[in-house]
């Protein structure tokens, strides 16, 4: 019996162990990477309140962002079907903790308002990349209609490559 319980244990740690392995290899990268721009944008912060002033730095800069911020966290509550009890877009206050908020209430019954809280919690990722995506396109004046082409040609695929 203590020979089962000992194969039991050993199959176990080993499927914890391979768990691990497996989860840390998918999400470690992107946790380090996250840590990592926590980090820089932290010290950036830093660094600009200092040469620019809490002032200039919230009103001249942070601003944008954050009222982007906040219509997507209320864009996607709206889209589930919550509803938005208060918004405020941009309204630092002294303690330096918040910004802006959307406080928003739904049935905590419907399983369709409870998967909105997810995206209602990641609204400013996508926001925001489509955000800078855009600006890019304004900016540098790229066709869009152009780097969205892709075509292969049966050449590519009859063809051998000689090293």
């Amino acid at each position: 019996m203590e020979k089962y319980i000992d194969q039991i244990v050993s199959y176990l740690t080993g499927v914890f162990q391979s768990s691990a392995t497996q989860l840390f290899i998918l999400f470690g990268p992107l946790l380090i990477l996250a840590l990592f721009l926590n980090l820089s944008a932290t010290l950036n912060a830093r660094l600009s309140i200092r040469f620019w002033g809490r002032d200039l730095f919230l009103y001249g800069f942070v601003w944008l962002g954050c009222s982007i911020h906040e219509l997507s966290h209320a864009f996607f509550a709206l889209i589930f079907g919550h509803k938005i009890n208060e918004i405020s877009l941009f309204k630092p206050n002294s303690a330096g903790d918040s910004l802006g908020h959307v406080s928003h209430s739904f049935n905590k019954k419907s399983s369709y308002q409870k998967i909105g809280n997810f995206f209602i919690g990641i609204g400013p990722l996508l926001a925001g990349g489509i955000v800078l995506f855009g600006a890019m396109f304004l900016l540098y004046e790229i066709d869009v209609t152009t780097i969205f082409k892709f075509q292969i040609s049966t050449s590519v695929i009859t063809n051998k490559v000689v090293f």
